[in-house]
C-alpha cells in the first residue's frame, strides 16, 4: 500500500511539473519591448541622477565655516564618487536596452502559403518578414 501511494505521489508530480505555459511568439517580443523601455528608463534615471550630483557636488563651496577652517571635501567626495557610479551604473542599462530593442525587431524566416485564383502545385513559398514593434 505504501508503494502505491508513493508511485502515485511521484506521477502526480511528474504530471504537475511537465504542465507549463506556452507562450507564442508575439508575447516574447511585447515583453523584449517592454524590458527595452524600462532598461532605457532606468538608464536615463541614473545618468540625469549622476549628472546632478555631480553638478551639486561643483556648487558646493569648499568651506562652510571660516573661522575653524572646517570644509566639504568629505561631502563632495562622497557626492562625486555617487555621480561617477550612478552613471557608470546607466551604461550597461543602455547596453542591454539596445540588445533588447534590437532582438525585439527581429529579422525571421517564415513560411507563407500562396493563395492565387489559379491552381498552382506551389502551396507554400518562403518569406523573409521583418517585424517592428511599434510602442
Amino acid at each position: 500500500m505504501k508503494k502505491l501511494v508513493v508511485i502515485a505521489l511521484f506521477l502526480g508530480l511528474g504530471i504537475q511539473a511537465s504542465a507549463q505555459e506556452y507562450k507564442p511568439d508575439q508575447t516574447i517580443l511585447e515583453d523584449l519591448v517592454k524590458k527595452s523601455e524600462s532598461q532605457f528608463k532606468g538608464g536615463m534615471v541614473f545618468l540625469g541622477g549622476g549628472t546632478a550630483l555631480i553638478i551639486t557636488a561643483i556648487a558646493i563651496p569648499r568651506r562652510f565655516d571660516y573661522t575653524n577652517g572646517n570644509d566639504n571635501q568629505r561631502v563632495i567626495n562622497f557626492l562625486n564618487w555617487t555621480g561617477i557610479l550612478s552613471i557608470g551604473t546607466s551604461i550597461p542599462l543602455f547596453l542591454s536596452s539596445g540588445y533588447n530593442g534590437r532582438t525585439a525587431a527581429k529579422l525571421g524566416l517564415q513560411s507563407v502559403s500562396l493563395s492565387t485564383p489559379l491552381p498552382t502545385s506551389i502551396r507554400n513559398y518562403p518569406a523573409l518578414s521583418l517585424t517592428l514593434p511599434l510602442r
